[in-house]
């Protein structure tokens, strides 16, 4: 497991409710419980020891090989973008390249986020999607409202947790927690509804009291398989992002699979963005006389 995080406030929401949910039985402990599991972590040095006083950390190195890898030290030329950097994505698929030959004699690289949230069970569910000749698993991580979605993540912590700091997010009650706090982004791509994105990559919709049917062109590699003899693997991500270009590779040339049931696998990201993709609104992005239709033919 692979995680380029840097900036106090990104750091610090990673221990908070990435790695607690993680840390929770059907996570780590599970892969941990049958397989040798590494965990590496691409900080600045001052991250590094914040993090390494958190009893979240003192608890990962119990059940994992903790591999510390210093931004400093892999790119001493480079300022460290900020959080609405333009070069952010950049220098964060140059940590992930390095990410990728680091995991190089093991079997599976999952390369996490700062802001993902984990439902119990996911990682080793995630795992178990692999058959032998499985590539990557692939599924869309909701977008939820940051601020929204960390108080209902604090509140159930306060109701449930055993004051561990591990957080146990049942699939139903991750995915009802999600689906009550979109992201202002994420609801402008529900089919049905008259506000609409620019161009949208996905697009949602309801199933009468059955769920969520999500059309997504652009997904999250959740995990893929590492190949050190594949040059697919071998040569990295050579433009654009991990998503935007490796998985576009695998699905075309490896089997890949899709996470599509949440009561398996449910992972949503705690997202914040100044952008604005409505149509006619405010993104630098957007692209006048666009409508509805337009979007979805474009």
């Amino acid at each position: 497991i692979s995680a380029a995080i840097w900036g106090h406030e990104y750091v610090s929401s990673f221990v908070d409710f990435s790695l607690s949910t993680q840390l929770s039985p059907g996570n780590i402990p599970s892969l941990a419980a049958r397989d040798e599991v590494i965990y590496q972590i691409i900080p600045t040095q001052d991250d590094k020891d914040w993090l390494e006083q958190q009893p979240l950390m003192k608890r990962l190195q119990n059940l994992c090989v903790i591999q510390w890898d210093l931004i400093e030290e892999l790119c001493p030329e480079v300022l460290v973008p900020g959080e609405f950097s333009p070069g952010k994505y950049d220098f964060l698929t140059a940590l992930q390249n390095f990410a990728m030959t680091s995991a190089i004699g093991s079997d599976f690289l999952i390369l996490n986020y700062a802001d993902f949230v984990w439902a119990d069970g996911s990682m080793r569910n995630l795992i178990d999607k692999f058959e032998d000749d499985t590539d990557a698993v692939l599924s869309f991580c909701l977008p939820v409202d940051r601020d929204n979605g960390i108080k209902e993540i604090k509140k159930f912590a306060k109701e449930s947790s055993d004051s561990s700091g591990v957080i146990a997010l049942p699939p139903r009650a991750a995915a009802d927690l999600a689906l009550n706090n979109l992201h202002r982004e994420t609801k402008l791509r529900f089919y049905e509804d008259p506000a609409f994105a620019v161009a949208p990559t996905d697009i949602l919709r309801p199933v009468d009291d059955e769920g969520l049917l999500i059309t997504a062109y652009h997904q999250t590699m959740l995990a893929f398989r590492v190949r050190a003899d594949d040059p697919f693997y071998y040569n990295g991500v050579l433009t654009n992002s991990l998503d935007g270009f490796h998985s576009a590779i695998l699905g075309s040339n490896r089997k890949i699979v899709h996470a599509d049931n949440s009561d398996e696998i449910f992972i949503f990201s705690l997202y914040d963005t100044i952008l604005d993709s409505s149509i006619g609104g405010k993104s630098p992005t957007h692209l006048e006389g666009y409508t509805r239709a337009g979007s979805l033919s474009h």
